[in-house]
């Protein structure tokens, strides 16, 4: 199997995953092609590409099953190192919104998570890229979030207001800007009624991909169902 097949394997299994061993038969995949890719000499930035949503199914492994030091602390190396060599902007981007997300979800270091989402920021700026400024957006929001700001998240998350016009290849990051939006304000107690809005516009977003992430759907179910108790 050529290593596009491969890496369409490993994203589609990824877009699948919500049980452990599903998390792990990803990772696994990801692994192998990397080791792989390295003995063919393939340059960094594709080995980076090709594995990133094994590592994001690494993350959600260690959030959701096997949350150790250990196991966030290689986790977080990994993704830094990627992040650090790394040049290509939207590539860039994207791993610091992982090693951002992890460092403030996993490690709860969120002066670095800050830090992190500074520099991709800029990076963001520069390029002009909706995708990237989305990524953006909802790392900066989640941290927020994390650190009990709901209000300052929502706010963030309502940046997505000044976008008249959504590309394809952005439709998952505004369905995740509105998934948490729509979460924190259910959350919060803040506006559940405009919470539940936002993840079912969130869901329709994640409809429209190709692939759409079982995880999200099932999640935005689950969230729309504490709305109804707080009714």
């Amino acid at each position: 199997m050529e290593f596009t097949e491969k890496i369409k394997e490993i994203d589609s299994l990824y877009s699948k995953a919500v049980k452990e061993e599903e998390y792990l038969e990803v990772i696994e995949k990801a692994e192998n092609l990397k080791k792989e890719m390295e003995r063919e000499r393939i340059a960094v930035e594709q080995i980076a590409q090709g594995i990133l949503n094994g590592l994001w199914a690494e993350y959600y492994w260690v959030r959701k099953f096997a949350k150790t030091k250990e196991n966030v602390k290689k986790l977080c190396t990994k993704v830094s190192g990627y992040y650090t060599e790394i040049k290509e902007p939207s590539l860039k981007i994207a791993y610091g919104y992982l090693l951002s997300v992890s460092k403030s979800e996993l490690e709860e270091d969120f002066s670095q998570a800050k830090k992190i989402e500074e520099e991709i920021q800029e990076i963001a700026k520069k390029t002009g890229n909706i995708v990237a400024i989305l990524r953006v957006i909802n790392t900066q929001g989640l941290r927020e979030g994390k650190e009990g700001n709901l209000a300052k998240a929502i706010e963030v998350f309502d940046e997505i207001e000044r976008f008249e016009e959504i590309p394809k290849e952005a439709v998952r990051h505004v369905g995740n800007i509105l998934n948490n939006r729509g979460n924190y304000k259910i959350r919060g107690n803040i506006d559940v009624i405009g919470g539940m809005r936002d993840l079912v516009a969130a869901m329709n977003y994640y409809l429209q991909e190709e692939q759409p992430s079982k995880k999200h759907l099932e999640g935005i179910v689950h969230r729309l169902a504490e709305g109804v108790e707080k009714l």
